[in-house]
């Protein structure tokens, strides 16, 4: 939950399912999973660490850690997106080494998109008279390796959807309690 609202995915699935459309997952929970369970008790252990630091120091900065990557999500800017987890690589230097942050990121995003391209490609190909909707991660939509990239490349016209409702913007920095 974020500002006492449901996940997204949670919103997406009970919109679909009340209007009798069908869903479908672009992987299995096992390859989900994957990309964490690949690495070694020591590396996981230090993710998770430096996640859970990270949180902790931009709250006690009075600063929400995860207000940019959420904004330009719900604006659907794709270069504030990117921006966001070029800030998040930054950051993560300070709490762990650069290299297993890519690797993580490999594994997170990268690997995934690939299946999950195919995943994409093989649903619009068993029903192409149809218009497919496909709801995905903010990191997975962006970058070389992304799943917007991948399927222009293959072809496919990718469109974003709007909100039917304006997004609500969560301020970066909690505003000050006064005295």
């Amino acid at each position: 939950k974020y500002a006492g609202r449901p996940p997204l995915d949670q919103v997406l699935c009970e919109t679909a399912v009340a209007r009798s459309k069908p869903l479908y997952g672009l992987e299995t929970v096992q390859e989900h999973i994957g990309a964490m369970t690949a690495l070694t008790a020591a590396e996981q252990e230090a993710f998770l660490r430096a996640a859970c630091q990270s949180i902790l120091d931009a709250k006690g900065e009075k600063k929400d850690p995860f207000a940019p990557l959420l904004n330009a999500y719900l604006r659907g800017d794709m270069a504030g997106l990117t921006a966001s987890f070029a800030r998040d690589r930054e950051l993560a230097k300070k709490y762990m080494p650069a290299a297993l942050y890519d690797k993580i990121m490999t594994g997170l995003l990268a690997e995934r998109n690939v299946r999950m391209t195919k995943a994409v490609a093989a649903r619009l190909a068993a029903a192409p008279q149809r218009t497919g909707f496909f709801a995905v991660g903010a990191g997975h939509m962006i970058g070389k390796t992304g799943l917007v990239e991948a399927l222009r490349k293959k072809g496919y016209t990718v469109t974003r959807i709007k909100a039917a409702v304006a997004p609500t913007i969560i301020p970066a920095a909690k505003p000050a309690k006064a005295a």
